[in-house]
């Protein structure tokens, strides 16, 4: 009995022996394996890093972009009540300037006759040429372009970019 136990030990010991061998070159696969998975794996941590340091970059700007939206409306709502009171006043002032003018030639025609008749087309002239000059420096004032209104301004840098990448764009896509 004893010879038949050694030779199943021994046999016991092969079989484990080479079960041993298959499994370490197995183990040395699956460590390279895992090895290459954990480069993988910190290659997307660094990627999602830099998506994620992007995301808020990204946000960022937006946010900076929004603020100069608002203060731009802000800014188009001050000029367009400006431009609403300055049309108002110039239009009080043009049409006082041609009521005076009216009432110094149908009400006060007594004075308006003991001036010379050089003063009275002066007059005349002076009123009507300083109400057409007014309305149109006012319309003119008024119904600037965009363009010519905001050209002392700079553009944030951000937008600048964003305006150009865009003009870039609208470029390639109508070649």
């Amino acid at each position: 009995m004893s010879s038949e136990n050694g030779e199943n030990n021994e046999n016991l010991n092969d079989f484990l022996a080479e079960g041993a061998e298959a499994r370490s070159g197995e183990t040395d696969q699956l460590k390279n394996t895992v090895r290459e998975l954990e480069e993988k794996i910190a290659k997307i941590d660094e990627d999602v890093k830099n998506l994620v340091a992007i995301s808020n970059d990204k946000q960022d700007f937006v946010f900076k972009l929004n603020e100069y939206i608002d203060a731009a409306k802000q800014d188009i709502r001050f000029y367009k009540r400006v431009r609403i009171f300055m049309i108002g006043m110039s239009l009080i002032f043009v049409i006082f300037l041609l009521a005076l003018l009216v009432c110094v030639l149908f009400f006060h025609q007594f004075f308006f006759y003991l001036q010379g008749p050089y003063f009275r087309s002066a007059l005349v002239l002076a009123t009507v040429g300083g109400s057409v000059v007014i309305i149109s420096l006012v319309l003119r004032g008024v119904f600037r372009l965009a363009a010519e209104q905001n050209a002392e301004h700079q553009l944030p840098p951000d937008l600048r970019s964003m305006l150009n990448t865009a003009n870039t764009l609208n470029q390639s896509q109508g070649n």
